[in-house]
């Protein structure tokens, strides 16, 4: 057990567990007393893994000598006892009916996120949320001291271990823990997945924490050039402006602002049930869900199916009044040009010594159909310009119509046929 601060090798095997688990999300542990014992505090932080990794402790205490293996002496003040976050989780210099909060968030502010780097000083810094909580000594049996006077009893057990140490026993400590945003990134991309949108985290004032482009968290002060923690009606994205501080703060349920072509909600991100950090009242997940997400899947699915259903028979018709309309101009113009290319039938031995056939010098005439008919003796020769065989009647006698000549020999723009006269 931790009885004082004092005690740095267990401070140590206290908090190394800790980045373990949170390796990459932890920036920082700093644990102080409380005002009764003006002794400073302790600072933690990873090791680089180029130096075999492990926990750099630090600390402004007095006796800060005695930290194993490393320089633990910070050169000047570590500022514990005179930050805000110390001020109001001891209530120090409030009123009597003050009740200091168990754990209070804070923040974002920004840290140095390569402390190790002298370049980093000015260049190297991330946005981070702090987590303050004070841990208290409660449950177990009470310390005693055997071996001393009566007066040194189990009562003043605090006492004789300041007597025998010079250090006073811990009633409460306090514990910041510094949080990089970089963690909270996940929470974002985990939101905007689920949601198909887009996300930003903050906190209840509306000062960012994360966002997929952490560009979206710092505001640049024009007259200055400095940064600052920017709020999410700031961010860069359109419907950003739309999330305004009461949206934000309130964060009611079912309470939503359209801007464009998005549905901007802000939610508290509640974790489980007994969550020991508490952070629904202070974080809010801003959500920008486009509309489209807002429909069933499955008929999300179905529409492009129902809407080219439902186009087909309209987009039918109008394919077959436009073929009807060019067919009708198609044979129009056909039938003009025919007109113009061929006498009509009255006209007899419209053309003499026409090549046809075999090469013969035949009599052209046409029939009622417009067929081109060649008359030689007992042979007609028949010729449709539509490329279709056409029985000719004669006399009340149908025509048994033939080709004799080879398939190699057949012309398919002009044909000759053999016509027999037959009884009918």
């Amino acid at each position: 057990a931790l009885k004082n601060l004092s005690d740095y090798s267990t401070v140590s095997n206290i908090i190394e567990p800790l980045f373990n688990m949170r390796t990459g999300a932890l920036r920082e542990i700093q644990v102080a007393a409380g005002p009764e014992t003006p002794f400073g505090s302790i600072l933690a932080t990873p090791k680089l893994k180029s130096d075999g990794g492990g926990l750099l402790l630090r600390s402004d205490r007095n006796d800060c000598e005695r930290i194993e293996g490393q320089h633990g002496c910070v050169p000047g003040s570590l500022g514990a006892d005179t930050s805000e976050w110390y001020i109001e989780a001891f209530g120090v210099g409030k009123m009597w009916n003050y009740v200091p909060p168990k754990a209070v968030w804070s923040g974002p502010n920004f840290v140095r996120n390569s402390p190790f780097e002298a370049v980093c000083e000015e260049l190297c810094w991330e946005p981070s949320f702090t987590f303050v909580a004070r841990a208290e000594r409660s449950g177990g049996p009470k310390a005693v001291v055997s071996g001393l006077p009566p007066a040194y009893g189990s009562n003043n057990a605090s006492s004789v271990l300041y007597q025998l140490t010079g250090f006073p026993m811990l009633e409460t400590v306090l514990v910041r823990s510094v949080i990089s945003a970089g963690v909270m990134q996940e929470v974002v991309k985990k939101a905007e997945m689920l949601s198909q949108g887009q996300a930003i985290l903050c906190t209840s004032n509306g000062d960012v924490i994360a966002a997929a482009d952490m560009a979206d968290g710092v505001k640049v002060i024009e007259d200055s050039g400095n940064i600052r923690v920017a709020k999410v009606w700031e961010a860069s994205p359109s419907w950003a402006s739309a999330a305004t501080k009461d949206l934000v703060s309130n964060a009611a349920v079912g309470v939503s602002v359209l801007a464009g072509e998005y549905t901007v909600t802000a939610r508290k991100l509640e974790g489980p049930s007994g969550d020991a950090m508490n952070i629904g009242p202070s974080l809010r997940l801003v959500l920008a869900t486009p509309l489209i997400s807002f429909m069933d899947p499955l008929l999300y699915q179905l529409q492009p199916v129902s809407i080219a259903a439902s186009a087909t028979l309209p987009a039918v018709m109008v394919i077959a009044m436009v073929a009807a309309l060019l067919m009708k101009g198609r044979i129009g113009r056909l039938v003009q040009k025919g007109k113009q290319a061929i006498p009509t039938p009255s006209t007899a031995r419209i053309k003499q010594g026409m090549r046809f056939g075999r090469g013969d010098n035949k009599n052209l005439d046409l029939d009622r159909d417009g067929n081109a008919v060649i008359v030689t003796g007992s042979k007609t020769r028949v010729w449709s310009r539509f490329n279709k065989l056409r029985p000719r009647f004669k006399s009340q006698k149908s025509l048994m119509i033939s080709d004799p000549r080879p398939e190699s020999m057949r012309v398919s723009t002009a044909m000759e046929w053999n016509i027999k006269d037959q009884d009918s």
